[in-house]
This record gives structure tokens, sequence and C-alpha cells, in this order.
């Protein structure tokens, strides 16, 4: 169910080929996509309440899909997901959770460290950044089943959400397809991921799937406008800054779901 923006459904498909293990053709996964870019505003329908509710829209794409033969839906838009109950009713099919996939990443993270010993022993709630769209903390999307993990859920001060808001927009205008606007949009999300450190949190899920289209590959570069040598050699906030960001495990809903979209699958192979 896609279209919720229309590169980022063309990007799950991108990491649903790429995680599969494959050897020809026939071994890839058969996929169904509606991509649907025509579906109401969520923020304006959810939020301002100024639009039609795009709840008939996604709920018709399912319907749809399932007629053509799905065995399971899956839906990247996390502020789509305000409608997953909606969604639910209206068919026979299972329809994967996406903000449940990625808080489930998390806490097995923790576990793993934990099992490990990489860590002392913590109460729950666990601190979570979670980077996305207003809609997100307006409905409280993520709290129910971040407090059934032990993870507790935390957002960025109010002028960083609307930087993270502007960087959705800018994602979806395509203005991440320039070089250097990406580097600058790469390092705004990364800044805004240290600030979160500084705000306790413990791991960040990047709960919009647009954000996932922005690189992550070199945050240290991107943040610092450094390397790594010379960031040592340079202050000791700046070393500050590249050890927090180094221990700060970064999620991204959409390759979570892409993940779970391949083991579901093959799991009836």
């Amino acid at each position: 169910m896609g279209g919720m923006g229309p590169e980022a459904t063309a990007d799950l498909m991108q990491r649903i080929i790429r995680l599969t293990s494959a050897k020809c053709d026939q071994d890839h996964i058969r996929c169904f996509i509606d991509n649907n870019p025509k579906v109401p505003n969520r923020y304006k329908a959810i939020v301002e309440g100024s639009i039609e509710s795009a709840g008939p829209h996604v709920v018709a794409m399912a319907k749809q899909l399932e007629s053509w033969g799905s065995d399971f839906l899956a839906m990247p838009c996390n502020s789509a997901h305000y409608y997953l109950l909606e969604i639910q009713a209206a068919v026979k099919i299972p329809v994967l959770d996406m903000m449940s996939i990625a808080l489930d990443s998390v806490s097995r993270h923790f576990e793993k460290q934990r099992l490990e010993g990489q860590q002392s022993e913590k109460q729950s709630p666990r601190l979570v950044g979670l980077l996305g769209t207003p809609v997100l903390r307006f409905a409280r999307l993520y709290e129910e089943k971040a407090w059934a993990r032990g993870l507790e859920i935390i957002y960025p001060v109010e002028a960083d959400g609307q930087k993270i808001f502007d960087l959705i927009n800018a994602v979806k205008a395509g203005e991440n397809s320039c070089s250097r606007k990406e580097e600058e949009m790469s390092k705004t999300l990364w800044q805004v991921a240290l600030n979160m450190a500084d705000q306790g949190v413990e791991a960040v899920v990047l709960a919009c799937t647009e954000l996932g289209l922005i690189p992550l590959e070199a945050p240290l570069r991107y943040t610092l406008g450094t390397s790594l040598r010379d960031t040592m050699e340079t202050s000791e906030t700046s070393l500050r800054n590249s050890l927090l960001l180094s221990r700060l495990p970064v999620f991204d809903a959409a390759e979570e779901l892409a993940r779970e979209i391949v083991r579901f699958a093959k799991s009836d192979d």
C-alpha cells in the first residue's frame, strides 16, 4: 500500500530486493503495489482536520490488493498507521504493523546488549527517540506499543521537531536529489539525533519513510565536517559528538519493515 510518498514506496521495493536471498528471478518475492499518491495528506487530515479522512482511501487500497490475491499487506507510511485498525478490520489477510516491527527491533537490540554484558542492568523503561511527522505525537501512535516492550518514547524539542518535518517535506518535494542539498539534510538529521542523545535517549527510530531516503553512511563527515582523524585532533566537543553518534543506534522503520516482509513471505515458501 504505497504512494505515501511515491519515492519511499519505490525505496521499500529496492530494500525488499536487496534483502531477499536470490540466485535467479524466481527466488524473488512477487509483490503487488498500489502506488497511490492521491491519498489525502495525513497531517492535514489527522492533526489539522482540514481535509477529508485518508481512512476510506487506504481501506479501499487494502481491499483492492486483497482481491488481487495478496497473502498479506504492508504500508510504508508511519502516519497512515493511524488507520491500521480500520484496515485490519476491512480485510481477511494479515496487515503488517510497521510500528511494532520497528520497536521489536529496538527491544532485541537492548536485550542483546544485556546478554552480552555490554551494559549494566537497567530498569525499564528504556528511552527511545522518535523522529517523524507531528501525526505520531498528536495521535500517540507509538506510545502504547512502546510501553508494552519496556520502552518510553521521547520526542525532539519543538525546534528540532520542526526541522524533521521540514526534512520530510523536502524529500517529498524531491530536494534530496541534489547532492549538496542531500548533505545538508543529512547533517540536519544527525544533529537532531545528537541533540536527542543529550535528552538521554539510548536509540533513535526513523519513523517516517522519507527520512530513510536521507543517506546516513557518514554521520561524522556530515555532522562535523571533518574526517575521524581530524575530529579527534580538533576539540573536546567534536570528540564528544563523534562518540555520542557512534554509540547511538538508529533504527530505520522502513528497513525493519522490508526485513519483515521478506521474512513473512519466505516463511510460506
